[in-house]
């Protein structure tokens, strides 16, 4: 390296561990990655099913209190959604729901995230 080079340095990511829950019958179902100082959730991945035909079957993403992603889900079975890296803001908490799909109706739901202290792009910190 040449005196005075620059020194790029890429950023660090970390996957989050697999999410994956179970609602009860005509229950809501939530995963919450917990706000972390300095670092921002990306989520790049939705899958869930509901095990038949739901009553206002719903899926939403909140960053923080803001809704970010919000679609309905009309149909029992599975479904998923790969995602452009949606990011929540930096020291911010992200919550996926699929709502409850109405009696008898059982709820899951799967996400992939990861944390990173950058904005998908971009080569500095957010």
């Amino acid at each position: 390296m040449l005196a005075g080079s620059p020194i790029i340095v890429a950023p660090v990511e970390a996957p989050n561990p697999s999410n994956a829950k179970t609602s009860s019958a005509n229950a809501s179902v939530s995963i919450t990655l917990p706000a972390i100082g300095g670092m921002r959730h990306v989520l790049s991945w939705i899958c869930w099913s509901y095990s038949a035909d739901p009553t206002g079957g719903r899926c939403y993403v909140q960053d923080g209190a803001d809704t970010i992603l919000d679609f309905d889900v009309t149909a029992g079975g599975p479904g998923a959604l790969p995602v452009p890296d949606i990011p929540g803001s930096i020291g911010s908490t992200m919550t996926i729901t699929l709502t409850a799909g109405g009696a008898g109706v059982t709820g899951k739901l799967n996400i992939y995230s990861r944390t990173s202290p950058y904005a998908p792009g971009s080569s500095v910190a957010a």
